[in-house]
This record gives structure tokens, sequence and C-alpha cells, in this order.
């Protein structure tokens, strides 16, 4: 896959955190031993949490769009007879959600935080590309694979709905 007018921001936002490790905070604990006055030395921490701040608050609107289309998702599919969806990526914005690969994991994550009840949606990327899902009704479908409701732990996963996949058209 290439980026021929460079990545997006959403894509690269995690491989900053490690930049940010690996080079920055070296430097900050190297130029703090060499500065010697304490008021220089909370001014250039001040700067350095400053501008991480600024970066999540310009990155903040593209996430909270993200969220914001995974709790209508889920609020629209909650009175469905059945909870446990296959979404052809057509029928998604791609503009909000770009990569939709987590989608299943976030909606996961999200439907257990708000209502204490798993749910399991995924996004098709080709055609018929979880139709194995269909006859499935004990496993939560991820990109990555599928994995049986007994080999998740209880604690996270709390999967009540034994119905099978089907597809929305």
């Amino acid at each position: 896959m290439t980026y021929p007018n460079g990545a997006d921001q959403f894509y690269l936002e995690n491989q900053y955190l490690l930049l940010a490790f690996v080079v920055i905070i070296p430097i900050v604990f190297e130029l703090s031993n060499k500065i010697e006055k304490p008021y220089l030395q909370i001014g250039l921490l001040t700067l350095i949490c400053s501008l991480g701040c600024v970066r999540i608050i310009i990155a903040a609107p593209t996430y909270t769009n993200r969220l914001n289309w995974n709790q209508q998702l889920l609020s629209k599919t909650e009175n469905a007879a059945h909870k446990k969806l296959i979404i052809s990526s057509k029928k998604v914005p791609k503009d909000i959600l770009m990569m939709t690969w987590s989608t299943s994991y976030e909606i996961w994550l999200l439907s257990t935080i708000e209502t204490n009840n798993s749910r399991s949606i995924i996004i098709e990327e080709t055609e018929n590309e979880f139709d194995n899902a269909l006859s499935s009704n004990k496993s939560f479908f991820t990109k990555w694979g599928y994995f049986d409701y007994g080999d998740l732990n209880k604690k996270y996963f709390h999967f009540h709905d034994t119905t099978n996949y089907i597809k929305v058209e």
C-alpha cells in the first residue's frame, strides 16, 4: 500500500509515540542536566508538554468522529433482531473510519463499556470475506481471525448472543 500524498495522521499517530520516547525523552534529560537555571528547566518541560497537548487537540476530531460513528451504529442496531452483523465497506463512511480492520474490536470494547454486553459487528472490505461467519453463533470474528466465546476471558468479553451473523444489505 502506498501513500502518494503521504500517510494520514491517523495512521502515523501510534508511531509518533514511540519516536517521542526513544528520541525526545533522552534529549530532554540531557538538556535538563546542562541547563543550570531551574526556571529554564521548568520552561523546557512546559514547552514540550504544551506541544504534546496541541498535537492531541489537533488530532482529537478524527478520533472523536470515529467514536461517534461507532456509538451511532450501536444505537441504531440496539433493538435489531440480530445483533451480530457483517457490514459491507461500501455502506460505511471511509472518510470517518479510514481503516476498518479495527472496527470489530472498537465495537466490542465500546459496547462492553457502555452496556456491559459485548456486540460483534465486522466490516468486510471484499465481498463474501466473512461468509464463514454466517453459520457461526458462538464466535467473535475479526479481520485477523475468529475466537470462540469459550476461549475469551469472561472479565472482558460479555458475549451472550448465540444467534448467527447476518449481512446488512
